[in-house]
């Protein structure tokens, strides 16, 4: 087999206890610890051009993404698969600004959660510090908050846990959330759940039957935890049929 990565869990950060709601300049402390490191992933899909958020989950540059966002990329001369993204900054003013676009590439895939690993490819600048995880996941009629790139880059609104059971199809714990609260027209792909305190609880990886549903399903942050235990050191190789009836 080939060789891979250990990520244990010191090498991410579990959030502390929430103490305040806001952080300097009155801005929500969730979307102060979040939304730096909500990765912006342009892509397209039946030839129109969409935007998906990847979160930045070590500071080696690992990204966690949904799969929807790299099917049917085109491999590169070496047979990898390569995305463009964006890696944002909050400034002293309370602005989220756009980054330089920067490659990644795909190291894993989880069809069961929807979700691809990437790795950055080394250069192109600092990066902001990687998401929090929850220690416990969250709760049944939990008040949550959505980071997302949609109509707006770095979107935030409200939710609500509406169930975590286990999965029908797969060894896996699912997440159901109502996210309309705020936002008619459903999450964007790769939208992450967090608490007040910024501490990421669940992620989007498939995309909605609906657009119209605010009712989406998630992936709970323990099967993310799973999830990111072993990263390949090695790129996929694969080739875009592979994906399947989404690849173009």
């Amino acid at each position: 087999s080939s060789a891979s990565t250990a990520l244990s869990d010191s090498d991410w950060k579990v959030a502390p206890a929430p103490t305040t709601e806001t952080r300097s300049g009155g801005l929500p402390g969730y979307y102060v610890e979040a939304a730096p490191a909500t990765v912006e992933m342009p892509f397209t899909t039946d030839t129109r051009a969409r935007r998906a958020a990847g979160i930045l989950v070590h500071a080696d540059g690992w990204i966690a993404a949904s799969l929807k966002s790299v099917e049917g990329i085109e491999p590169s001369a070496d047979l990898h698969l390569e995305i463009e993204l964006r890696v944002g900054h909050l400034d002293d003013n309370g602005v989220m600004r756009r980054g330089p676009s920067r490659t990644a590439k795909v190291h894993k895939l989880s069809p069961d959660l929807g979700l691809a690993l990437l790795k950055l490819v080394p250069g192109g600048g600092g990066l902001p510090e990687p998401v929090e995880f929850s220690s416990s996941g969250p709760s049944v009629g939990q008040d949550v908050k959505c980071i997302t790139h949609g109509d707006q880059l770095w979107e935030t609104y409200g939710g609500q846990v509406l169930s975590v059971s286990e999965s029908i199809t797969s060894n896996t714990l699912t997440v159901l959330v109502d996210c309309g609260e705020n936002h008619d027209s459903g999450p964007r792909l790769g939208t992450i759940l967090v608490s007040a305190a910024g501490e990421v609880l669940a992620m989007q990886g498939r995309s909605d039957a609906s657009a119209q549903d605010s009712k989406v399903v998630m992936a709970h942050v323990d099967d993310l935890r799973a999830f990111l235990q072993e990263a390949p050191d090695e790129p996929v190789l694969m080739m875009p049929e592979a994906l399947g009836p989404g690849a173009r």
